[in-house]
């Protein structure tokens, strides 16, 4: 209800047979007026202090509270509109008064002021983001950068490093080869050795067993297969050092 009193029309109060709508309110004379009954308004001199707004039905939210009067003036110290009476026998009687047009004009050029200040303070945030924003780019693109060589550097220490690796794993490849081959030249030396003795044990009874003079004459043969054998550590030939 209260949203389709505020839409509807606002009617003349001079009209008396059939009100037309108003095109103007008068302040002072707390009037809606059409645009026959508002001629007077904008001709005679009488009214030419009179202020007009748009039409408006209810005034009590430009009337003061205190008096039930229209608001005519501003109070700079309360920053409040009063009305006359406020002036006069009110609390805003000592204060600096202002019209509302005086006011109005007053507080557009402080709002201005401010709105001038708030596009500088704008730009200045604007200018700083954007160095905020070129900031953030270049510091992607060194970090990027830096990413970059660190993992070019570390492929190329584990190249090294690979190849460092492959190099000594061959070092130790081929000693083992060599120990190995030492390993197993000692082996079948004693493996011979062994053979030879084997030999000698089984030929020693033998030879007690021919005539003396055959004896004799085969027994410093016999004697000589003997001397590789005269210490207790085989005959060997085997080196682990590296020459």
């Amino acid at each position: 209800q209260a949203a389709q009193a505020e839409s509807a029309p606002v009617m003349c109060e001079y009209c008396i047979a059939n009100p037309a709508p108003a095109v103007k309110t008068c302040l002072k004379c707390e009037t809606s007026f059409c645009s026959l009954h508002l001629k007077s308004h904008l001709t005679k001199k009488t009214f030419s202090d009179h202020a007009l707004i748009e039409p408006l039905a209810d005034l009590t939210k430009r009337q003061c509270k205190d008096h039930k009067k229209i608001l005519e003036f501003y109070c700079e110290q309360d920053e409040k509109c009063v009305c006359i009476s406020c002036t006069v026998i009110g609390r805003h009687k000592s204060h600096t008064l202002l019209s509302l047009d005086q006011a109005a004009a007053k507080i557009k050029d402080q709002l201005k002021k401010k709105v001038a200040n708030l596009y500088r303070v704008k730009k200045n945030c604007s200018t700083k983001q954007k160095g905020l924003k070129k900031s953030e780019t270049e510091i992607k693109e060194l970090t990027a950068e830096l990413k970059r060589e660190l993992s070019k550097e570390f492929s190329e220490w584990r190249k090294t490093l690979e190849e460092d690796e492959k190099y000594t794993l061959k070092l130790i490849d081929d000693e083992e080869c060599r120990v190995l081959f030492n390993i197993r030249s000692c082996s079948e030396s004693l493996a011979k050795q062994m053979e030879e003795m084997t030999l000698i044990d089984a030929e020693t009874p033998m030879m007690q067993q021919m005539d003396n003079l055959s004896f004799i004459q085969g027994s410093k043969q016999l004697l000589s297969r003997f001397s590789p054998f005269e210490d207790d550590t085989p005959l060997l030939d085997f080196q682990t050092d590296q020459q």
